[in-house]
């Protein structure tokens, strides 16, 4: 009897035992609205362990886990961006992208690209393939607080792709886009310039990827999982100017002398229409009068008259 009850008794403790065992190996992953995760398995000779991604989680999803088999990694998938410019305080590329024009001005280009990984089911498991394969990009903690926000991983990803991509695609884009896009800043042509850019990318980075789907979106492409609508990834040209600084020097200087040209000619006009008004079929000889200012007394309308000059003489 006292036998049985030692059975009965140890058979309650194990039991015990395992429940507290099962417990503590069971984690939940949980992503956060713009993040991505999966499972990643941590290896091992158990037949039970591999060290693949055995599930993937999109942003606002949660699932419970063997931490004695896999590890939580998170990525970002909500809105990201790429700069490129000296000028930023965090650029991610400080190397600018050139280009050549229509007219064949080698030019300097700033630009941002504004993407998000793609979370469409058919294609977010070989974005993860891409990303995490070779530059382990992923973390296991969702709060980056790294350089541009994001794992170093991330950002060596971006750097030898992203930066190599946007270039490739500008070289081939700037031969349609006039030279007015440095010259005057035309935001015509650097409109322009960006959708080029921005609809030659998916196919340049599937070059680079080595997939044949779209990795990179734009962000602000819809929807989530099956439903996820991948656009092309947005491109902005924020500033081009001459690779060649005495060049862009000298456009600045005649820019700037055309404008104080059209300003002097504005002026003129407002003259023009404000002393005809006044003054009538006499506004020409009152204007003249103004050019000569103190040289000379003038007869308008039969009487001597002094008239203020135009432009106040410059001090001797």
């Amino acid at each position: 009897m006292q036998s049985n009850t030692r059975r009965r008794i140890a058979a309650l403790v194990i039991g015990a035992l395992a429940a507290v065992g099962v417990t503590a190996c069971t984690q939940q992953i949980q992503t956060a609205d713009t993040m991505c995760g999966f499972l990643l398995g941590k290896g091992g000779n158990d037949e039970n362990s591999n060290r693949t991604v055995n599930k993937i989680k999109h942003p606002g999803e949660k699932d419970t886990y063997d931490d004695s088999y896999d590890n939580a990694r998170y990525f970002p998938c909500g809105p990201r961006n790429y700069i490129v410019s000296p000028q930023s305080k965090d650029p991610d590329g400080n190397i600018l992208l050139t280009a050549h024009t229509k007219q064949g001005t080698l030019v300097n280009i700033e630009a941002t690209a504004y993407w998000t990984p793609n979370q469409h089911t058919g294609e977010i498991d070989k974005f993860i393939d891409f990303c995490q394969g070779k530059y382990d990009c992923a973390t296991g903690d969702q709060n980056v607080t790294g350089a541009n926000f994001a794992t170093d991983g991330w950002n060596g990803m971006l750097r030898e792709n992203m930066h190599y991509v946007l270039q490739r695609v500008a070289a081939a884009s700037f031969p349609q886009v006039d030279d007015a896009i440095w010259i005057k800043d035309d935001p015509t042509q650097k409109d322009s310039a960006a959708k080029l850019m921005s609809d030659a990318f998916g196919d340049e980075m599937q070059k680079t990827s080595g997939f044949t789907v779209d990795l990179f979106c734009a962000s602000g492409s819809e929807g989530n999982a099956d439903t996820f609508d991948c656009k092309h990834v947005r491109i902005v040209v924020d500033k081009v100017t001459a690779a060649n600084a005495d060049l862009q020097n000298q456009s600045d200087a005649a820019l700037a002398q055309q404008r104080e040209t059209d300003l002097k000619a504005a002026a003129a006009d407002a003259r023009i229409s404000l002393t005809d008004k006044l003054y009538g079929s006499l506004a020409p000889q009152y204007r003249a009068c103004e050019d000569l200012g103190t040289k000379a007394t003038c007869v308008i309308g039969g009487n001597s008259v002094q008239v203020a000059p135009a432009v106040p003489a410059p001090p001797k």
